[in-house]
C-alpha cells in the first residue's frame, strides 16, 4: 500500500471510530423517546407493507388512520422508508431500523463530508475538519432528540451531491440531487439554491444535472405540490412560535422537550462552542489577510456570510424578512437554520486549519470538538421495546402518523374508531368481499331496496368505483369515507386506486429524465472509447514533417 492509501486508510479509520462512539447509543437494545422516533416506525411499517405487496412507489398507507388508511406517503419523503424496508428485510426490527437508518444516515454524511473537503495531500487537515463538522451539536439534537431520520438523510445526499459536483461526476450530481429531494423535501428546499451556486461557481454547465436530478424526483413532488389542497395537517406549525433567543443559540444548553414549550428541559438551539469559535477565528483570519492584501477564496467568503446570515434568520430581529419572504415560512421552525452550521462548519474548519502554523492546534481543536459533545450522546432510553409493543398499540396503529393526528383530508377530520367490517350495505347483503394488494377491492353485493354501500376507506382523488363494470360517482363529502349509491339486484362492486393526472406528469417527467441521463452516459462512454481507439492526428496533418 504506497503512503497516499496509507494516509487515506488511516483517516477513514480514525474517523469511523469516532462515529461509532457518536452513535453507540443508537445500537443498544433500549428505545429512544425521540419526538418523531414512533411516527418513522409506523411508517417503516406501513411502507413495508405496501412494497411487499407489489407497490414499489408507494403512496397510500393502508392500515393506519384506524384502518381507513390515508395518502401518508405522496407528502411524506420516501428515502429513508426504503432504508427502513430494506433493514427489516435483512432481518432487523423495524424499533431497530429506526436507530439503524439514523446512525447510517449519519455516517453516510460525514464521509461524504471527508472527501469534499479533502484536497491533493490533505487527509490530515480533512480528518481535522470532519471531525468538527461530526461534532456539531444539531447532530445529535437529529439523532437523540427530535429523531429526524429525513433531515440526516437529507444532509448525508447534501455533503456527496457537494463531492459529485467537485470531481464533476454528471450522473452522481443527478442522483444526489434527486435522492435529497427524496430523503426531505424541507432540508432540499433549503440547500437545492446552494447547490446551484456551488455548480455557477464550478462549472455553469452541470447546470443540466441539478434539473434531471429534480426531474427524476418529480414522481413525488409534483404530486405532493399538485394535490396537498385536499389535504389539512400538513402543516401545523407558525414560524412566527419558533424563533430562539439569541441567548438560546449562543449559551450551550440540552433538553429533551419540544420547541415552543417552556422551562428547564427544553430542547436545545445552540449553535455550538466550537462553530462559534470557528466563525470568530475565520473572521479575525479573513480581516489579517485582507490587511495583508492576500487573496482569499471567494468560496470560502460565500459560505461564511451564510452562515451569518443562517445565524440571523433564526434570531427574532428577522421576523419581517419571513414575513416578505413568504417561501421561508415553509420552513416551519426558523431554528431549523442550524442545519445550516454543518457544512459551513466544514468549510471555517478547513479554512482556519490551514492557515494554522502548528498541527498541535489542530488536534487540539478536533479534541475540543469531541469533549464538547460526550453530555449530549447520553440520550434518555425507555426499557427494551420490540415491534409487538407497537403493533399490538391502537394509538400508534390507528393514528394518522401526524402531530395529533392532525394529518387527515379536507372531508374529514382522524378516523378514531376502527369498524368493525371494512364494508358495510345498508338495506342489503355484501356477498363477498376481497381485497387485493390493498388498492383494489372486490365486492358481490345483494340489495333489497336502493341504499348506500359503505366501504370503509378515506376518500382521496384516485379513488375509483365501478357497479357491473360501469363506473359510478363516489360519494365522499358526506363523512370522508367512500359511499357508492346501489340499485335493486345483485351486484359486482370493484374500488381501485389509481393515478391522477398530476401524479401520472410526475412519473413521466421521472422516465423522461432518467432516459435522458442513461443515454447520455451511454453517449458519453462510446465517445471516451472512440477517442481512445481513434485519437486526433498531431498538429500539422497527416502529411505533415520534419525537414531533414
Amino acid at each position: 500500500m504506497d503512503a497516499k492509501k496509507f494516509k487515506l486508510v488511516g483517516a477513514l479509520g480514525i474517523l469511523l471510530a469516532i462515529l461509532a462512539y457518536y452513535t453507540l447509543p443508537l445500537f443498544n437494545p433500549r428505545y429512544i423517546p425521540t419526538h418523531d422516533g414512533e411516527y418513522h416506525l409506523v411508517r417503516f411499517m406501513e411502507f413495508s407493507n405496501m412494497i411487499q405487496a407489489g407497490h414499489w412507489f408507494p403512496k397510500w398507507a393502508p392500515t393506519i388512520n384506524s384502518g381507513y388508511g390515508l395518502p401518508l406517503f405522496e407528502f411524506h419523503y420516501p428515502f429513508p422508508n426504503y432504508v427502513g424496508t430494506w433493514l427489516h428485510w435483512v432481518n432487523i426490527s423495524f424499533v431497530d431500523s429506526v436507530k439503524v437508518s439514523s446512525a447510517m444516515g449519519y455516517i453516510v454524511a460525514m464521509i461524504g463530508c471527508y472527501f469534499w473537503v479533502k484536497e491533493k495531500d490533505t487527509s490530515f487537515h480533512a480528518l481535522i475538519a470532519t471531525i468538527i463538522t461530526a461534532s456539531v451539536p444539531y447532530w445529535f439534537l437529529n439523532m437523540y432528540v427530535r429523531g429526524s431520520i429525513g433531515e440526516i438523510w437529507a444532509l448525508a445526499w447534501v455533503f456527496w451531491a457537494l463531492v459529485c459536483i467537485k470531481k464533476d461526476w454528471r450522473i452522481g450530481i443527478s442522483v444526489t440531487t434527486a435522492v435529497l429531494i427524496l430523503s426531505h423535501n424541507i432540508t432540499a428546499m433549503i440547500f437545492l439554491p446552494l447547490l446551484v451556486l456551488y455548480v455557477l461557481s464550478i462549472n455553469k454547465n452541470r447546470m443540466m444535472e441539478i434539473a434531471l436530478g429534480i426531474g427524476v424526483a418529480a414522481y413525488f413532488w409534483l404530486p405532493a405540490l399538485g394535490e396537498k389542497s385536499y389535504m389539512q395537517g400538513l402543516n401545523t406549525v407558525s414560524y412566527t412560535e419558533h424563533f430562539p433567543d439569541l441567548s438560546e443559540l449562543l449559551i450551550p444548553s440540552w433538553g429533551t422537550e419540544y420547541s415552543g414549550t417552556y422551562g428547564g428541559n427544553k430542547m436545545s438551539f445552540q449553535i455550538g462552542i466550537l462553530p462559534l469559535l470557528l466563525v470568530m477565528i475565520a473572521m479575525f483570519m479573513m480581516v489579517r489577510q485582507k490587511i495583508k492584501r492576500q487573496q482569499i477564496d471567494r468560496n470560502t467568503i460565500l459560505v461564511f456570510m451564510i452562515g451569518l446570515g443562517s445565524i440571523y434568520l433564526m434570531t427574532p430581529g428577522s421576523a419581517y424578512i419571513w414575513q416578505v419572504l413568504t417561501p421561508l415560512q415553509l420552513l416551519q421552525y426558523p431554528w431549523r437554520l442550524l442545519m445550516m452550521m454543518i457544512p459551513v462548519s466544514a468549510v471555517l474548519s478547513m479554512y482556519v486549519i490551514k492557515q494554522m502554523k502548528y498541527t498541535w492546534a489542530s488536534i487540539v481543536l478536533a479534541v475540543f470538538a469531541v469533549l464538547f459533545v460526550i453530555g449530549y450522546i447520553r440520550p434518555v432510553t425507555y426499557e427494551p421495546r420490540n415491534d409487538e409493543h407497537y403493533t399490538s398499540r391502537p394509538n400508534f396503529m390507528d393514528g394518522t402518523s401526524s402531530m395529533g393526528n392532525s394529518l387527515s383530508t379536507i372531508w374529514t377530520g382522524w378516523k378514531s374508531v376502527r369498524p368493525h367490517a371494512q364494508a358495510e350495505l345498508a338495506g342489503g347483503t355484501i356477498l363477498s368481499y376481497e381485497t387485493k394488494n390493498y388498492l383494489w377491492k372486490q365486492m358481490e353485493v345483494e340489495a333489497t331496496m336502493a341504499g348506500i354501500l359503505k366501504e370503509h376507506t378515506l376518500y382521496f382523488p384516485g379513488w375509483t368505483a365501478s357497479v357491473d363494470g360501469k363506473i359510478t360517482e363516489i360519494d365522499y363529502k358526506t363523512d370522508g369515507a367512500i359511499r357508492i349509491p346501489i340499485e335493486v339486484g345483485k351486484h359486482s362492486i370493484a374500488i381501485e386506486y389509481r393515478d391522477t393526472f398530476i401524479r401520472t406528469i410526475g412519473i413521466w417527467i421521472s422516465i423522461i429524465s432518467l432516459v435522458i441521463i442513461t443515454l447520455g452516459s451511454i453517449i458519453r462512454t462510446y465517445k471516451k472509447k472512440d477517442m481512445l481507439c481513434h485519437p486526433e492526428p498531431p498538429a500539422g496533418g497527416e502529411g505533415s514533417h520534419k525537414k531533414t
